[in-house]
Parts: structure tokens; sequence; C-alpha cells
């Protein structure tokens, strides 16, 4: 009788094939799939499922040929005349597997490229040239620059905002005068060398004429441990005394933008995700920190209605499933292309709008 269709294909000669080298398909996936994983090279599960199969297959082949077969068969395996071409040929697929993996995206975060990149955009004053479209200039840290890159690209390809760069600082936060403690066995860092009010001063200072809209965003370097300069005890968001602090901060720095004559809208950072070999483990341990200070930035908005807003981004990218290592290799940073697709489809106009209804009122 013929052949049902299941059983055909079942029968037929690739899969005929691929039941001979099963086992090695299923001893070396795992592994492979490990190596080459979105927190490693930065891509999606999606993107890397073509890699993991042709590289797990491609083991098992040389593994069925060179290995298998003659334990098999009882020959020796240092005795066949092509053993030296099945090492070179493995050792070529492991490099391949690591070179796929050293070309992470990560690579793609150059802060001071990036930086640049802003300091020329911040050059160029004005609005578009139909009056159409406001002004922005981003404040904040790296983060917010690495946000920024994405958001330039969207105002290029004609969104709603004109990006005229700004002042995201690699390295610096907002409170002041205090201490951060990264990790608890290195030397607290000074914060005095990055005084947003001097900076942010210093930058309008430069501008013919300032934006249409400021947008601020500060994460990591808010939610860990700080004191006070001298103090012993270390504290973090959900703090009392410290929620004071960033709330203070969050109000001064709010208020000198719209001195500036800028319409002022906060946008709420994602909790810090664990980095490679046990980066950010403290921050990731404690997303609640991140939401207190996300609470801490609507109470102070709250309190200048009409001048300052929200764009909620953490409840935005908490909305749907992500691929967050994708996005954020280093559990903090956006790369460009995630930053890109961030702001094209929600972020630049969740700014857009914010602003708009403050002019409103």
């Amino acid at each position: 009788s013929p052949l049902g269709p299941t059983r055909w294909l079942l029968s037929s000669a690739p899969f005929r094939r691929l039941g001979l080298i099963s086992y090695g398909v299923y001893l070396y996936h795992w592994p492979i799939f490990l190596l080459l994983s979105p927190a490693n090279t930065g891509f999606s599960n999606a993107v890397l499922f073509v890699p993991r199969v042709a590289v797990s297959i491609g083991l098992a082949m040389l593994s069925y040929r060179f290995l298998e077969t003659p334990i098999r068969t009882g020959r020796r395996i240092l005795q066949l005349p092509s053993a030296p071409t099945a090492g070179v040929a493995i050792a070529c697929l492991v490099a391949i597997s690591f070179l796929i993996s050293s070309t992470s995206p990560v690579l793609t975060l150059d802060f001071a490229a990036n930086e640049e990149a802003v300091k020329q955009d911040s050059i160029v004053s004005g609005t578009d040239q139909s009056g159409s479209r406001p002004t922005l200039a981003v404040f904040g840290d790296s983060t917010m620059l690495s946000i920024y890159m994405g958001l330039a690209r969207t105002s290029a390809k004609g969104g709603p905002l004109l990006a005229r760069g700004g002042l995201p600082k690699l390295g610096c936060g907002l409170v002041r005068p205090m201490e951060v403690q990264r990790k608890t066995e290195k030397p607290a860092v000074p914060r005095d060398v990055c005084d947003w009010n001097l900076l942010w001063s210093d930058y309008f200072s430069t501008l013919a004429k300032a934006p249409d809209i400021c947008a601020v965003s500060f994460g990591p370097w808010e939610v860990g441990k700080h004191r006070p300069v001298g103090a012993a005890e270390w504290l973090h968001p959900g703090d009392s005394t410290y929620d004071a602090l960033l709330e203070s901060e969050i109000l001064a720095a709010s208020d000198l933008l719209v001195t500036k004559g800028c319409k002022v809208v906060w946008i709420t950072s994602v909790p810090t995700a664990a980095g490679k070999n046990g980066a950010n483990a403290e921050l990731a341990a404690h997303p609640e920190w991140q939401v207190s200070m996300n609470e801490t930035v609507k109470r102070a908005a709250a309190k200048r209605k009409g001048t300052v807003g929200v764009a909620d981004f953490a409840k935005w990218y908490a909305s749907a499933p992500r691929q967050d290592a994708s996005n954020r290799p280093d559990g903090i940073h956006f790369r460009e292309e995630a930053a890109t697709a961030l702001s094209d489809t929600w972020l630049s106009k969740a700014i857009f709008d914010e602003a708009a209804r403050l002019q409103k009122r």
C-alpha cells in the first residue's frame, strides 16, 4: 500500500541521515545553544535558531564520521587518514561559534562615538523647516545616551520629534552630594564631578535657541546604594531619607530645565538585568529599587503639573514579552537597533504626546 505522508517524510533520505547522527545532535546541541545565547551574542532566539541548528548538525556529522563510526566498527580513531582533517574541521566549527559570540552587539555600545553624535546634534539649533516638529534634547546618564541613538534614528526618518542632542553623560547620576557604591568590594565613587546643575547650565549657554522638549532619564546610578559624603549608612530607593533626597533633585533638575524654556518629560527606567560574569548582580536582585525610583519620578512630576510630565517607558516595556537580553546585552544599555525599534514603536510618540498634553495646560 502507498506510504502515508508521515511515514513517507520520516523515511526520506534527509530524515534517515538525521537519524544516523541523532545522538550527536542530542549531545552537542545543548552546549551550542548555551554558547550561542541571546546573552552572549545580543541576538534574539529567532535569529540564533539557524546558526544553532547548523553548528549542532555540523558537529554531529563530524562526530559520527570520525568518532562514533570508528568506535562502532572497532577501528582505532588515530589510524584514520582523515583524522587530522576532522580535527581541523571541528576546530573550525568551534572557532565559528566563538566568532559569532565575540561579534556580539555589545561592541556597538561605543559611548565615545555616541557622545560625539549627540554633541554634533546639539550644535544644530532651530526647528524643522516646516515648523511642524518640536525639537528634543535629552539629559541623563549613559542609559539615556543609548536611548537617544534610537530617538535620533526615528527623527532622521521623519518621526514626530526633531532630535537636537542634549547632555546624557556617561558615569554621572542625579543625586548630589552623594557617594554611590556600585560594588561593595570597591571604594565609593565621589559624585561631585557630575554636578548636573553646572553641566546643564553650561550646555544651555552654548545654544542659540533652547529645545522645545527636554527628556530626562536616570537609572542604574540612582538605584544603587548611596550615602551622604562622610556618612556611614548606605541608602537606596525605598528608604524614606533617600527618596526625599531623590525627589528634591528631580524637582530641582526639572525647575532648571523649565526656566530654560523646555517642556520637561521624564522617562521612567527599566529595572537593571543581570549582565555577563555576574555584573549588575545586586541591582538585578532588587528590581523594586528601580520601581521605587520610578514612583518618586511620578510623585515629583505631579508637583509640577503643566510643565513636567512622565512617559512611563518602564510600564510599556514590561507590558509585553521582549527579548531583553538582546535589547540590553549588558543588562543596562540598549543596542542602537533595539533603541530605534523601541523609539519607532512607542517612545518618540509618547514623548511628543506628553509634551503636547503639557502644552495644552
